[in-house]
């Protein structure tokens, strides 16, 4: 009994319980306009599963096209406001604005050494940025 609690106590003391949230950041390309759009044609599919209609099922298709193309315009306005917010800043600026934004959609990515090899960590890219940049090392 005292051997089964040990186990289970040091096996709860290695293995804490901590809260992980289920909520994700949205993309910064998402807007308002495409978060209504989307909740629209979730309704409509619901509709078009429950009614087997083949209209409800050409107005999503024609719905969804919309929507990727929607979704196509913010992501090209959000890079093209991003490069601009890129083109007023320092070359250090810019290195500093990637490495703070950690989402995946600016995360630090692999970046090509001298020798033509690409880098294997994020700290190994900023090493090599550093060095490119400012002569250093």
């Amino acid at each position: 009994h005292k051997l089964s609690e040990a186990i289970i106590g040091s096996y709860h003391a290695a293995n804490e319980l901590i809260y992980v949230s289920g909520y994700t950041k949205p993309p910064p390309w998402e807007n308002k306009e495409i978060r209504v759009v989307r909740k629209e044609i979730r309704h409509k599919l619901r509709r078009a599963r429950r009614t087997k209609s083949n209209l409800d099922w050409e107005d999503i298709r024609k719905q969804q096209k919309e929507y990727k193309k929607l979704i196509k315009k913010s992501k090209r306005e959000n890079w093209k406001n991003f490069c601009k917010g890129m083109d007023c800043k320092s070359t250090p600026g810019k290195i500093s604005k990637l490495v703070k934004e950690n989402n995946k959609y600016t995360r630090l990515r692999n970046v090509r050494k001298e020798d033509g090899l690409l880098t294997e960590s994020p700290k190994e890219a900023l090493d090599t940025m550093i060095k490119a940049h400012f002569n250093v090392g």
